[in-house]
C-alpha cells in the first residue's frame, strides 16, 4: 500500500511538472490594460508631433508647446536644469539660428491609470543651415509624459545623453 501511495504521488507530481504554468496569474503587474495601451499610442503620437513641430516652428516653440509650462524640466548639456516655460524660452532664444534637433521615439510605456508614461528614442543635432550636413552630435533620450487636466500629454521631464561619436545613420531605419 505504501508503495502505491508513493507511486500515485510521483505520477501526480510528474504531471504537475509537465503542465504549463500560467505565470501571468503570478505577475503582480498583470497584462497591460487597454487604457495603458491607448495611452502608450497617444504618448508616441505626442512625441512624434513634438518633433514635427520642432522641424517646422523651431525648438523654442516646440518645447514651450509640449513641455509642462509650470514645471516641465529639461536636463541640458553641461548639467543645466531648465524648469518652466520662461526658462525654456530663454534657453532656446539663445540657441544658434540654424540649430536643428531631430528625434524619433523608439518605444513608450504607460501606467495602467493612463495618465503617466515615458518615451525613449534617438536624436541627432545639426548646427548649420545645410540640410545635407552630417549631425555634429547624437544620442538617446527619455521624456516622461503626464496627462494634464485638459487631457493633453505634456512633458514633465526631458533628458538626453550623447553618444561618444555622432551617429550618422538615418533615424528611421
Amino acid at each position: 500500500m505504501r508503495h502505491a501511495i508513493i507511486a500515485v504521488c510521483a505520477l501526480l507530481g510528474a504531471g504537475a511538472c509537465q503542465a504549463k504554468m500560467d505565470w501571468a496569474a503570478f505577475w503582480p503587474l498583470g497584462e497591460p490594460t487597454s487604457g495603458a495601451e491607448a495611452a502608450k499610442a497617444e504618448i508616441l503620437a505626442a512625441d512624434r508631433a513634438f518633433n514635427a513641430m520642432a522641424q517646422t516652428d523651431g525648438l523654442e516653440e516646440a518645447f514651450v508647446a509640449y513641455m509642462d509650462a509650470a514645471d516641465g524640466i529639461l536636463f541640458r548639456p553641461g548639467g543645466a536644469v531648465v524648469v518652466g516655460e520662461s526658462a525654456i524660452r530663454a534657453t532656446f532664444a539663445a540657441a544658434p539660428e540654424h540649430e536643428r534637433l531631430v528625434w524619433e521615439p523608439r518605444d513608450a510605456e504607460a501606467a495602467a491609470s493612463g495618465d503617466l508614461g515615458y518615451t525613449w528614442g534617438v536624436w541627432r543635432y545639426y548646427d548649420g543651415a545645410d540640410a545635407g550636413a552630417a549631425p555634429v552630435a547624437s544620442g538617446k533620450y527619455v521624456t516622461i509624459w503626464r496627462r494634464n487636466a485638459a487631457g493633453e500629454w505634456r512633458g514633465a521631464v526631458d533628458l538626453g545623453v550623447s553618444d561618444a561619436e555622432p551617429d550618422v545613420r538615418p533615424l528611421v531605419e
